[in-house]
């Protein structure tokens, strides 16, 4: 059996590590930048003292780049977890839903949902993703949305669903969505070094090329705007490879937190060893894939920021015994063309497997069938 509750103190002690390395980075890009605009201000001007200089370029700088994370963070959380799923394509699964795979993502996502203390998030199918994915999305339970490609309903048994299910409801236990929000809105306010320094070097070019004064007030400005341009350009690889690391630390820790539900590792591990069956050919193909691949379950684009652990490293940790090999799937693509209220038949999902050990089966309903309330299959 995995130690999962090892694992869990793992990827917390990880990612409190790597988020202090991304302060310590950011108060240093503040100090360096703090450095050239005090600069800028006592050698532009030879007017202003250079403590007055400091004390003027220090506020102004937290404050952009504070600002600036700040009014990132805000812009993404917003709108919750509804409206990230609407914008990938997802369309809300309602209680009433008659497809019998839909049915299913209800039940194990209730069961999940119970079992995680938490309450019942929206769900979502996104129709047109024929690849085996899901993602969770929104800062607080509250607003939280699962979302699940209609590749995970057809290649997924239902024990293996509630592997994924449970990976992704313990993203919002676990706050991820929260993190990851606000490690991308530091790497914005980075970013935003960078746009100033652009600034500096456009005003520059409408400077007057004078001798004296003008002509190095011209030339400060050019040094400070490329110097503005690298501390921005290096501030931004720096961050976004912490926040690849902390994705990816991230994603260990909801692994080992869907055991912990479902008290069953070798379910998520099957499930990820459908998807490298797969290959290149699990991608998301929504426009929307590059900025919310570290929302998915499994890689949705190949990027040079991996935001998930390599994938055979995932299953071996929950798949010991694992030979390695993956077993023959392909994408079904029709699936890709169907959609709500299309006219088409869809994909139906393979036939009910048994339980996870820690999800009991529903009881029996009347005439020996069982209960449609709870079962998912």
């Amino acid at each position: 059996m995995m130690d999962f509750q090892s694992r869990q103190q793992e990827a917390e002690q990880s990612t409190a590590r790597l988020v202090a390395l991304l302060v310590l980075g950011v108060v240093a890009i503040t100090a360096v930048v703090t450095a050239l605009l005090t600069g800028v201000l006592y050698y532009g001007t030879r007017e202003i003292q250079p403590l007055t200089a400091l004390a003027i370029a220090g506020p102004l700088t937290v404050l952009g780049i504070v600002g600036a994370a700040l009014v990132k963070s805000a812009q993404i959380s917003r709108g919750g977890g509804a409206y990230v799923a609407e914008s990938l394509g997802g369309r809300r699964v309602d209680a009433g839903t008659a497809d019998p795979g839909e049915q299913r993502l209800r039940h194990v996502v209730e069961e999940i949902a119970l079992a995680s203390g938490m309450p019942m998030p929206a769900v979502f199918v996104l129709d047109d993703e024929p690849s085996i994915n899901a993602f969770a999305a929104g800062a607080t339970p509250e607003t939280a949305a699962i979302g699940v490609t209609r590749g995970a309903l057809t290649h997924l048994d239902r024990r293996e669903l509630q592997g994924v299910i449970g990976h992704e409801m313990s993203h919002v236990r676990n706050a991820d969505t929260r993190i990851t929000t606000r490690v991308i809105g530091w790497v914005f306010g980075i970013a935003a070094i960078a746009v100033l320094g652009r600034i500096l070097l456009l005003g520059s070019w409408f400077t007057p090329r004078r001798r004296g004064r003008d002509g190095d007030a011209g030339v400060l400005l050019v040094v400070a705007g490329l110097g503005l341009v690298v501390v921005g350009a290096v501030g931004v690889l720096f961050a976004r490879l912490v926040q690849a690391a902390v994705s990816r630390q991230r994603e260990y820790l909801a692994d080992a937190s869907a055991v912990q539900y479902t008290r069953d590792p070798s379910a998520l591990g099957d499930a990820l060893i459908k998807i490298g069956a797969l290959g290149a050919e699990n991608r998301i193909r929504t426009v929307h894939a590059t900025e919310t691949s570290h929302l998915f379950f499994s890689t949705a684009v190949s990027t040079a920021f991996a935001t998930h652990p390599p994938l055979e490293e995932r299953i071996r940790r929950l798949r010991p015994d694992w030979d390695g090999t993956f077993p023959t799937l392909e994408v079904r693509v029709e699936a890709e063309k169907a959609s709500a209220g299309g006219g088409r038949e869809r994909p139906r999902p393979p036939a009910g497997q048994p339980f996870g050990p820690y999800l009991s089966p529903p009881p029996p309903g009347p005439g020996g069938r069982p209960d449609r309330r709870r079962d998912g299959t």
